[in-house]
């Protein structure tokens, strides 16, 4: 009979719309998880870059301080060691002068033409003295310039690992991150889809109820037109709000 085919087509219908309806809130929950997930790895990039940024601006610095503090260590131990050897011409020198002299260590000072030299024991002793100090300056720069530069060595591995690890970490991140714009993207299209096929299964509901409504008892009729009002104010909930984010 005309009612029983109107009963069955409508209830098809209604089926089909109830579970277009379902995909639709589904793929709108997804859509949500997905632009939560891409706007973790957005903010997860902004700070890895800034890191990255900040860890090869710190290596710029520390290597231009110690590029700078071997530059003045090398100085010094050139200065000490240009003195040292200066002191040790002069040594040797001397003690030609006072060999050619035959002057002994024990009687040089003495009196020439009432001019007075200088004891030649006290003069050798001081400026190899001098030389000493000198050749102690030079080792105690290069201490110093050794020791720097191992924990230089030290620090540089330490901060170039920290630079590859975080360059892999950002990699991975934009990677991840393009995936989920790719996902979403895909999501958003098949949404829809759904939609366009909620919207169908609405229309076609709608042509139905309105061809049978002269067969459907009153009471039933009544009752058809609440549900479909209250599925008709859910459809419209789920197509203004394609993410989400409102409870339909």
């Amino acid at each position: 009979s005309s009612l029983a085919w109107c009963q069955k087509e409508m209830e098809g219908t209604k089926n089909k719309r109830n579970d277009q309806g379902e995909r639709t809130a589904e793929l709108s929950e997804e859509i949500h998880q997905l632009e939560a997930r891409r706007n973790e790895l957005r903010k997860a990039n902004r700070t890895l870059t800034g890191k990255l940024a900040s860890l090869e601006e710190q290596l710029v610095n520390v290597t231009a301080d110690r590029d700078e503090d071997k530059a003045e260590h090398e100085k010094e131990v050139t200065d000490a060691e240009d003195g040292s050897a200066a002191v040790t011409r002069a040594l040797e020198i001397l003690t030609a002068v006072y060999k050619k002299e035959n002057k002994t260590k024990e009687s040089f000072l003495q009196m020439t033409n009432k001019v007075f030299r200088p004891n030649a024991v006290g003069v050798l002793d001081m400026l190899q003295q001098v030389k000493e100090d000198f050749d102690a300056a030079a080792e105690r720069t290069k201490k110093l310039e050794k020791e720097a530069s191992n924990e230089f060595e030290h620090l540089n591995t330490t901060m170039r690992a920290s630079i590859r690890s975080t360059e892999r970490s950002l990699t991975k991140t934009a990677k991840d991150l393009g995936t989920v714009q790719v996902d979403l993207g895909d999501t958003l299209a098949k949404l829809r889809r759904e939609q366009g096929l909620l919207n169908g299964a609405v229309k076609e509901l709608e042509k139905l109820r309105a061809a049978c409504m002269d067969e459907v008892d009153p009471e039933e009729r009544r009752k058809a037109r609440e549900d479909e009002i209250e599925a008709l104010k859910q459809a419209l909930c789920i197509l203004n709000d394609p993410k989400g984010s409102m409870a339909c």
